[in-house]
Parts: C-alpha cells; structure tokens; sequence
C-alpha cells in the first residue's frame, strides 16, 4: 500500500510504492518544510530513470524555498547520477 507521511515539523516523507499522486500535486498542497523520498518504486520510472515532471517538481519545491533530499538504501555512487540532477539542498539519507 503506497504511504505518504506528513510529519508535524514539516517534513513530509514519500515511502517506497507512492505513485498515486504527482509529486508536484503534493508540492502544492502540503505545507512542509522538507521533502525526503526514496528512489527505487517512488521517484524513478520502470526504466530507472527521472522524469521531466519529477526534475521539475523537485525545482519547483527548491524554489518555493523547501528542502528537498534523497533517502534511499543505496549507496553515494549508484545515487550520484540522480543527485547531479536534482540537485538536492538538505543532506542525504543513504544506506538507510
């Protein structure tokens, strides 16, 4: 079952399997102050790679002045492609 986590500091936290709603739909209405989202079955397609719309979502996000991050499993250099385009400005959560 997808989850969507909205913490009361502000922080909203995307689980592994949330694909109902677009990520820009979510930046528009929840009031938080940072975004942290896994990769695998959340941000990346079936062809593991980012979306037009989840670049632009996350630079959206960063220009409404949010943090936004990565937490995933993986380690810093199976995530360096995808953190050299969205450019997170929190730190990362890796090997989580």
């Amino acid at each position: 079952m997808p989850s969507l986590t909205l913490l009361m500091s502000g922080v909203l936290v995307l689980l592994p399997g949330f694909r109902n709603i677009p990520l820009s739909e979510i930046i528009k209405i929840m009031p938080y102050k940072l975004l942290a989202t896994d990769l695998d079955s959340t941000l990346l397609t079936t062809q593991r790679t980012l979306s037009p719309k989840t670049l632009h979502a996350f630079q959206q996000a960063k220009q409404q002045g949010k943090y936004v991050t990565l937490a995933t499993g993986r380690n810093d250099v199976s995530v360096l492609p995808m953190i050299k385009q969205l450019e997170p400005n929190a730190p990362l959560i890796l090997y989580n």
